[in-house]
């Protein structure tokens, strides 16, 4: 039974992962939901906020789910992503209502789907033992970032300029995707891992530990830093390539593949680095593979600044890579270095960082300097985002350094 079951909690995980993947879309839609409201470009930019600040804030569904269990979370999940998504339809055709209305939609929109993101996480990190944990977090994560190519072809090619039907949309498919979660996802708890066929990697048990205990470990904010600064840099890249497109005097008919490019590449990080860090764990540790990602993510910023506009996809591309490398290994450092008993809080609290990076830092910096720069609503050369580039360079050297330090504290595989 148990093989059957298996398959099918992965299964559901996907679906999950893909559908919230959806969020990685946001370039195909903002640019004409901007149009559609009249829309400053602070107001849609605060829009976008809302929605990754609400996806990444996830301490509220770990916190959740390790006291309620997989099954309410979705539960949580259904009962709030399906409303919000069908508000985000009403509201995106009243351009007289303040525009807070439909950032606060997207607030509650991103909530919800973190509610999903843990459940599906959770019921899948460890379900086939810890030799294959890098894997199958890597492959989540991996669909994750499919979704926003799928989803960015979805709304182009059904629902172009028609965004309030997509929204309807979204809100049916979410519903199904938490309906297949709620069915087939197994709770944690109740799946036998010691199974015979896994190799364990790690040489003793690792110390469960969270909230206070958690905050004031030196190892939480080690993988804090690099993870607030690599995603927090993708995102911000993947919220502005409408307006990246725009400012280089590219055809913003190239966006839906700009934003496909970046999804494809970052599926490809995500599972190619869970995969290498299962397949070297005895020579490196997940912490070697983070701070790999961080040095290519500088790097990428270094191509922003130097690539001719032809090639733009060049830079999108490699930021796509560079955070899927990023992003599938701190939920599987999380679980190596806090343990598996307080997995949806210690996940949440690390997710913070997400919510950080792009919300608060990154994206309201970009906003002021892309505003400094424009004449009136939009913005036209290099200085629109370059002085970006050369903070998120900067911030990287922090990220390194943080994520090499934090290796020394990696339990070594046998």
């Amino acid at each position: 039974m148990v093989e059957i079951t298996r398959p099918l909690s992965i299964a559901a995980g996907a679906i999950i992962f893909t559908s919230l993947g959806s969020s990685y879309a946001i370039s195909a839609w903002n640019n004409q939901l901007k149009c559609a409201l009249n829309m400053t470009q602070p107001e849609i930019a605060f829009v976008s906020l809302c929605y990754s600040f609400g996806m990444y804030t996830t301490i509220l569904a770990g916190v959740f789910h390790d006291r309620f269990g997989t099954k309410l979370t979705m539960l949580f999940a259904f009962m709030l992503l399906c409303p919000s998504y069908a508000m985000a339809s009403y509201l995106s055709t009243r351009p007289l209502l303040p525009k807070w209305y439909i950032a606060l939609c997207f607030g509650a929109i991103g909530q919800a789907g973190g509610f999903a993101i843990v459940a599906g996480l959770a019921a899948n990190e460890g379900i086939y033992g810890d030799y294959h944990r890098g894997t199958i977090v890597g492959f989540l994560m991996a669909v994750y970032s499919a979704g926003g190519a799928l989803f960015a072809y979805i709304y182009h090619g059904v629902f172009d300029n028609r965004i309030n039907g997509y929204f309807e949309f979204m809100s049916i498919e979410h519903g199904f995707m938490c309906i297949f979660g709620l069915l087939f996802l197994i709770p944690p708890k109740s799946l036998k891992q010691n199974n015979q066929e896994d190799v364990p990697l790690l040489p003793s048990p690792v110390k469960d530990i969270t909230l206070q205990a958690l905050l004031t470990d030196i190892r939480f904010w080690l993988l804090f830093v690099p993870v607030m600064i690599g995603v927090g840099s993708a995102l911000f890249v993947l919220n502005n390539i409408a307006f990246i497109v725009e400012s280089a005097g590219v055809s913003l008919h190239l966006v839906p593949i700009y934003v496909s490019t970046f999804s494809m590449c970052n599926m490809f990080g995500r599972f190619l680095m869970g995969f290498l860090s299962d397949y070297f764990a005895a020579a490196h540790s997940r912490a070697w593979f983070l701070s790999c990602g961080v040095v290519f993510m500088a790097i990428t910023q270094l191509i922003f600044l130097l690539c001719p506009v032809e090639y733009l996809w060049l830079p999108i591309a490699c930021s796509g890579l560079a955070e899927g490398f990023i992003y599938s290994m701190f939920p599987v450092v999380t679980r190596e270095l806090f343990g598996n008993l307080h997995f949806g809080k210690n996940f949440g609290l690390i997710s913070l960082a997400n919510a950080v990076g792009f919300p608060l830092i990154l994206g309201p910096l970009s906003s002021l300097i892309y505003r400094e720069a424009s004449q009136g609503d939009k913005c036209f050369g290099s200085q629109c985002f370059s002085p970006m580039y050369l903070v998120i360079f900067c911030m990287c050297l922090l990220a390194l350094w943080s994520s090499i330090r934090l290796q020394r504290y990696m339990p070594q595989a046998v």
